[in-house]
């Protein structure tokens, strides 16, 4: 609770023991349920707040994690090609009628093998470039849901930021009707108190029930 509440619920008690008449009693237990539906909009808020905050470092989080697993993922492709050419480049060269007509079979082996092994690795590399492929989406999934959490709580923050400074312009405008005992600022109080309970109602209903 804020020290402007706890000075005004103060102010509501001390008036509350001078009281003399049913005008004053009715606008101190006003400003002290004002009070109370205060504290109750400005932790709405401030954990709307630090919500945002954390949405938006987990969305850069997943970015930069996306961004880690891109620059593997090419780093695998590049693997990948580099045997897939060597490999190719062998076939073709084994193909070639001088070459065919070398009689050293030990060496068409060895060379086959190599292809062989080139091709694996190729393989290889391919099966890991496809997982770190979906890891990579998969952050990039995550990151935008996050920043989409996050815009939509901000959205909700200035609900009860709204919310908040119509309930404290309440619990002015009730001091001012207990201080002059006008009732026209005690109905004003009032009025702003419950738009404030509106927009913050609002920001409850989309943050808990309809998200």
């Amino acid at each position: 609770m804020s020290n402007k509440t706890e000075q005004h619920l103060e102010h509501a008690e001390h008036a509350g023991h001078a009281a003399h008449n049913p005008f004053d009693r009715m606008v101190t237990v006003t400003i002290a349920i004002t009070a109370a539906i205060l504290a109750c909009v400005t932790m709405l808020g401030h954990r709307a707040h630090t919500e945002t905050l954390s949405k938006q470092m987990e969305a850069n989080e997943e970015f930069t994690k996306a961004s880690n697993r891109w620059n593997y993922f090419q780093a695998k492709k590049n693997r990948q090609y580099s045997f897939e050419t060597a490999a190719k480049q062998a076939g073709l060269d084994l193909s070639k009628e001088e070459v065919a007509k070398v009689s050293d079979t030990a060496w068409h082996t060895g060379i086959r093998k190599e292809i062989k092994n080139w091709t694996d690795e190729s393989a290889r590399y391919k099966g890991e470039a496809d997982d770190i492929f979906k890891e990579a989406k998969e952050h990039e999934t995550n990151a935008e849901k996050a920043r989409e959490e996050s815009k939509h709580l901000h959205h909700l923050s200035r609900n009860y930021d709204f919310g908040e400074l119509g309930v404290e312009l309440g619990l002015v405008l009730c001091s001012l009707a207990l201080v002059t005992r006008n009732r026209n600022f005690w109905y004003s109080g009032i009025g702003c108190t419950l738009v404030g309970v509106v927009l913050a109602s609002v920001g409850v209903v989309q943050q808990y029930l309809m998200h």
